[in-house]
């Protein structure tokens, strides 16, 4: 069974998710769950290190 899980985001990036899961006909969860598969498949083996903005406020989440 899937684990839900909440995030906050700022209102810009939730508009952007919204208007790309609108214009493409999925949900905000589905686009979300391939955002974060995606973000697994590049950087999940350790291979690479992503660009993190480090480091974040940890009540906002943003750097």
């Amino acid at each position: 069974m899937p684990t839900r899980i909440t995030v906050s985001l700022p209102d810009k990036e939730h508009a952007a998710l919204t208007m790309l899961a609108q214009k493409y006909d999925v949900s905000l969860s589905w686009l979300t769950r391939k955002a974060v598969m995606e973000f697994l498949q590049r950087y999940g083996d350790g291979g690479t290190q992503p660009a993190l903005d480090l480091p974040l406020d940890k009540k906002t989440g943003t750097g």
